[in-house]
């Protein structure tokens, strides 16, 4: 006979108990406990995310996620930001003053900015470069490659601003995972070792993310292993890139 699927663990893991497995990064760690979880005869793992507490200490504008730059004139007048958490007021004040022939405008009404040429002379701006691309849709500009706008003439943003490069958090394991899917660019759905979507929600820059789904019941990734004792947990943003704290 099999025994009710009534049994049930909870884990409290702390990033500064754990090895970090990418330098510089406490997103990617390994845990190690003292005794194994053994699965029991008839039943499956379902693991699932009861809460969490992250700081939102991650930067909006950074070289690590090349949202940093804006390719201008082959690269020899490229804008350069130094990294931190920018609203779109710091931008604006940022932008126009930096070594770059573009002025920057904010149009609160439309949500869109306007980078106006004011270098002296025709210009080219490459929204398509890889080092200009996470800036260009953050801004609100389409990924246009290179285009010249002459003295004194304006560019104004396809899209509306949007300061959040990193818009969701998933919680990854290197445990096997059955039943979560995700898309591929290039492929159909494939299944993903994902244990939770922590969303950012209204929370801002220096702020505790506190994500508790407990009470409405979370979803669960059913694990197929017969115990568990060494694994890998990482953080990650929408792109898979580690979540840099």
């Amino acid at each position: 006979m099999v025994e009710p699927h009534t049994d049930s663990t909870i884990l409290h893991i702390r990033s500064k108990d754990c090895t970090e497995l990418t330098t510089g990064f406490n997103t990617h760690l390994q845990v190690t406990l003292a005794e194994a979880i053994e699965r029991k005869i008839g039943h499956k793992f379902h693991l699932s995310l009861s809460s969490a507490e992250i700081p939102y200490v991650f930067y909006n504008v950074s070289a690590y996620l090349q949202s940093n730059k804006i390719r201008c004139e082959g690269g020899t007048e490229d804008l350069f930001l130094a990294d931190g958490n920018y609203d779109i007021y710091d931008l604006v004040t940022a932008i126009t003053a930096a070594s770059f022939p573009f002025s920057m405008t904010y149009n609160e009404n439309t949500m869109k900015v306007t980078l106006t040429n004011t270098g002296g002379g025709d210009r080219t701006i490459d929204f398509s470069a890889e080092n200009s691309r996470e800036l260009a849709k953050m801004l609100g500009f389409d990924r246009t490659p290179v285009q010249t706008v002459t003295d004194g003439a304006s560019l104004v943003a396809e899209g509306v601003v949007n300061l959040r490069p990193v818009h969701s958090m998933y919680l990854h394991s290197d445990l096997a995972a059955s039943n979560v899917f995700v898309t591929r660019e290039t492929t159909d759905a494939s299944i993903e070792n994902i244990l939770d979507k922590i969303p950012l929600g209204e929370v801002g820059a220096t702020q505790i993310i506190t994500y508790d789904p407990y009470e409405s019941a979370p979803f669960s990734t059913v694990v197929d292993v017969d115990s568990i004792q060494d694994f890998q947990i990482s953080l990650r943003d929408q792109n898979r890139r580690l979540i840099q704290l």
